[in-house]
């Protein structure tokens, strides 16, 4: 369920188009104070050449935050806190201004970096490298997308590195960004090819390897991101991201104890405050599965288990909607529905009501319709006008969601939604079935209008 407000960004007609987004994003004129990227890209590279690898990465991931930030049309690219920059790297990739590869890319750049700050550790050359490839990426990816008012330095692939490893890096991005069927049979060649030599000497590239084959879903891209993985982990067996991996893995092997038991042991090296909302997320969502699963059970011992995950469920879910300022819709929308179902209802309206309006400043299509990422974002929606008490409204979007022609095919996740809404619907004193109330306007409670002050 992806998040966004679509506000921060004036669009105005480029020439240059987002890879991999579907989308052409804006130019925009957008001032970054006090921060000379050469500079910084000198410090990176002076750090790397001394083998000083834990302060090459911190500078690596300064460079990313300062450009997401400033992408972001933030006041102050300094001081921006972790949860922030994740937050920003979202939002980015909600409104199509990033693909999802170059999101879960910066992403795990930035969780090396605070790896790094926290945990000192020896960082090879070869992992290095493929650091200094990210920011590369980075780095393009901000200058066709943005045009600073003082003057853009020209930056070369040369002026950061000419090694093997940096250029091979690269190559395995560009691949990773395009997401075709060639393209993949070329990571998988290029992957065997240079493993040993280069690509699995980074957590990084392994990370975004594996989450590639992950979301490829068949039997066979589950068993070679778990030879990735394994292989990764024997390098790298407390890198952050490797292990959110390990655990989205495990989960799609059907083995969701061990997938808990994984995302649990990674909370732990991030530190129990950590609001991480994936972490966190994935935590919540096993949890309230098995509330799910043993609420109804007739076993006494079960339904007080069942008690113990709901609320469980809702403190993950809690944390990152608070640390986020309460804008995280994904996380925002759970914890309003559990809220909900615990007894809190004026507390799951509220936080309904702040991602409904989320929406309500959301980019529109030319229809004058919402703009949306995915799938999850538009049942997003129609869950928050659920619990916001706009049942008529709700309803309409949630058949928009399933008829939608790009979600016909999100058959799992339709079946998620329509279980979540077969616990929601009782507390919204709605005493019709699923299919009922998706079918018609029955159900005893009252039809409202949509947000007000939608499409202003």
């Amino acid at each position: 369920m992806a998040e966004g407000t679509g506000s921060d960004f004036e669009d105005t007609q480029s020439s240059r188009a987002g890879a991999g987004t579907g989308y052409s994003p804006a130019q925009h004129a957008i001032v970054i104070p006090k921060f000379d990227l050469p500079a910084e890209i000198g410090k990176c590279r002076k750090a790397h050449k001394y083998g000083l690898s834990d302060a090459a990465v911190i500078y690596a991931a300064r460079i990313l935050e300062v450009l997401v930030v400033a992408a972001m049309h933030a006041k102050s690219p300094r001081g921006v806190g972790d949860e922030q920059v994740f937050r920003y790297l979202k939002k980015l990739e909600s409104r199509g201004r990033i693909s999802p590869v170059r999101r879960s890319c910066y992403h795990t750049l930035r969780l090396l970096g605070n790896d790094v700050r926290h945990r000192p550790q020896k960082v090879s050359r070869h992992a290095m490298d493929v650091v200094l490839a990210v920011v590369w990426a980075c780095v393009e990816w901000y200058r066709n997308m943005v045009v600073p008012l003082y003057p853009w330095p020209e930056v070369s692939q040369e002026s950061f590195s000419t090694s093997l490893a940096f250029r091979t890096a690269v190559r395995f991005l560009d691949l990773l960004e395009s997401g075709t069927e060639e393209a993949d049979r070329e990571l998988s060649r290029l992957w065997r090819k240079e493993r040993s030599r280069t690509l699995d000497l980074s957590p990084i590239l392994a990370g975004l390897y594996a989450e590639r084959l992950i979301r490829l879903g068949e039997q066979a891209d589950l068993a070679a991101a778990r030879e990735v993985i394994d292989s990764a982990r024997e390098v790298f067996a407390d890198d952050v991201r490797l292990m959110e991996m390990d655990g989205w893995l495990l989960r799609a092997e059907k083995r969701p104890e061990l997938s808990h038991q994984m995302f649990k042991t990674t909370l732990e090296l991030m530190g129990e405050d950590s609001a991480d909302s994936e972490i966190r997320g994935f935590l919540g969502g096993h949890c309230k599965r098995k509330w799910l699963e043993f609420r109804k059970s007739s076993d006494a011992a079960k339904r007080a288990e069942a008690e113990e995950s709901l609320w469980e469920s809702l403190a993950h879910y809690e944390k990152p909607w608070l640390k986020s300022g309460q804008t995280d819709a994904y996380t925002g929308i759970n914890f309003a529905a559990l809220s909900l179902v615990v007894g809190h209802a004026e507390v799951s309206k509220r936080a309904a009501e702040r991602i409904a309006r989320q929406f309500a400043g959301r980019s529109r299509l030319p229809d004058g319709s919402i703009l949306y990422a995915d799938y999850w974002d538009a049942a997003t929606h129609a869950e928050a006008e659920l619990l916001c008490g706009r049942i008529d409204y709700a309803r309409s979007l949630y058949a928009a969601a399933f008829s939608h022609p790009d979600y016909k095919k999100e058959k799992t996740s339709i079946r998620s939604t329509k279980e979540q809404l077969e616990f929601e619907l009782p507390c919204l004193r709605i005493t019709c079935s699923v299919k009922a109330f998706l079918r018609s306007g029955s159900g005893r409670n009252r039809s409202m209008t949509p947000f007000p002050g939608d499409g202003d």
